[in-house]
Order: C-alpha cells, then structure tokens, then sequence
C-alpha cells in the first residue's frame, strides 16, 4: 500500500505544477499582481461583468484573481467518461463548446453558444478530464487544429501557451530576449521555436504577422494600452484578416479551448483509481 500512495503522491506533485524547468510558482498559483488584469477589452474599452446567462454573475479579473487561482487536479471518474471528439496519435481532443456542458445560451441572440473562459480557468476545465489545453508541438497537430477552428468559423479558442514572464524567468539566459524564446506550452513543460522565425521542419510561421499595432506577433500591444500584459497564446480565426493564427493575448480575456489529453495527469487518475479500488477504465 506504501508504495502505491507514494506513487499517487509524486503523480500528484507533477500534475499540479507541470512546470520541471520553469518556474513551478507559476504552476501553483496566478496571484502576481501582473495578472490582476483591468477590466478592459483587447482595445483597451471597459468591459461589463457579466456572463450571457441570466443567473450568475462573474467578477472582473483582478477580483477572480486576487486570491490566487489554483490549478485542480483531475477527477477520475471524469477522466473515464471524457469527451472523445477526435484523435492524433496517442491523444484524444475535444472542443468545449460542442459539449451540453460547456454550453449557455446567448440571451441576446438566443442561440445555444460555448462558454468562454479566461486563460487559467480553460485550463482547468480541461483538467478535471485529465486533459489540458492543447499544446501545439508539430506541424501536423497546427494543422489539424487550424483546419478545425477555420472550416467550423470558430473565432479563437485558447491554447497552453504561456509568456515565462513571472518571478524566476527573469534569471533564465535561455529564455532571453523574452519574446523570442519565452512561450511555453504549459500543458506539456516544452518551449516554443523562436517566435521570429519558422519553425524547423514547418512549412509556415504559426505567429501573425499582423495585429492591432500592425507589427508581427508576439506584439504585448495591450500592455500599451491599459498596462496588461499578453502573457497568454490564443488562436485567432481572421481578426485581422491574417487567417488562423498564434497570438499573444491578455490572459483574462474569455474564449472557449481545445482540450487535449495529458499522460500526466491520466497516469495520476489510473493511479488513484488503483490506490482506491474505484475499478474505472481509464482509456
């Protein structure tokens, strides 16, 4: 019993942070103040608080975050019984807005539409199903999820991508100059190519060369703006006529994600499914 509870424990430990090589602060907690986020809109307008259901009412970031928001760990039974929408390779994926879930409707135009969710929030929900939000590490996964977000109109979703831009990077001469060699795909500890250049062996650049500074991606052009920082990479559906693409956004803006199946944190699930006799079939 010993070592099977030793085993959970460790599983545990790297589920929550998922960080070996950057800073594990960032992956317990989003309480630095760079994160209590105005709130305003990507162009610097006020934005409402306000959910499109008419029961529930949410905070604005910097009240969200205040408290410091912490990564959860996964449910097992939840795991079991995660939504299955596509696979590559050994991973499955889901988009949260197709799931009854994960739905609301949009009181304006009474359609049923996805939840959106800031940034840390979309990664725990995808979590709780032993997935995160997608992590983009070969050219096949990019084009498998362009091709889904363009011929299904989705506008933007959220990825994994995070700008190491909190305390311990700044020490990291491998992660500098910070725009260029700071992202990381959070969901799997790997680091992105550099951001100015194609990445090897891809056929094209995945960052816009386009934004609302008009500059190539990654541009922080809201910290400019109301002195927030984009610290987060989502996927843009032709906001600025530039196709499906990355870009770095302020990670309190609200989008619906792509989840992906993480080994971590399903050899966690089927350990403690294990360890408690819960005889669930973890696939």
């Amino acid at each position: 019993m010993l070592p099977r509870l030793c085993l959970v424990a460790a599983l545990l430990a790297v589920a929550l942070s998922q960080q070996s090589g950057f800073p594990s602060r960032f992956g317990q907690r989003f309480n630095s103040g760079r994160f209590q986020s105005r709130p305003r809109d990507r162009f610097g307008r006020p934005i409402t608080t306000t959910t499109t259901t008419t029961t529930t009412t949410t905070t604005t970031p910097a009240e969200k975050t205040s408290e410091g928001t912490l990564l959860v760990p996964p449910i097992p039974a939840k795991c079991a019984v995660r939504p299955k929408h596509w696979k590559l390779g050994n991973h499955w994926y889901f988009f949260t807005a197709d799931e009854p879930e994960f739905q609301e409707l949009d009181e304006k135009t009474q359609e049923t539409v996805g939840k959106r969710y800031d940034w840390l929030d979309a990664r725990n929900v995808c979590r709780k199903y032993c997935m995160d939000s997608v992590s983009i590490e070969s050219e096949e996964e990019w084009n498998m999820v362009k091709n889904n977000v363009s011929s299904r109109d989705i506008v933007y979703i959220w990825s994994s991508g995070r700008l190491c831009d909190f305390k311990g990077c700044e020490t990291r001469e491998d992660l500098k100059p910070l725009n260029l060699l700071g992202w990381f795909w959070s969901g799997t500890n790997v680091k992105l190519s550099t951001t100015d250049k194609t990445p090897p062996g891809w056929r094209e650049q995945p960052w816009s060369q386009t934004g609302h500074l008009k500059k190539p991606q990654p541009d922080n052009a809201e910290f400019g703006i109301n002195r927030t920082p984009e610290s987060c990479l989502g996927i843009l559906n032709g906001i600025y006529n530039d196709g499906v693409s990355f870009h770095d956004i302020a990670c309190y803006h609200k989008k619906p994600v792509i989840c992906e199946d993480s080994k971590v944190l399903l050899d966690y699930a089927r350990a403690v499914s294990a360890r408690d006799n819960l005889g669930l079939n973890i696939e």
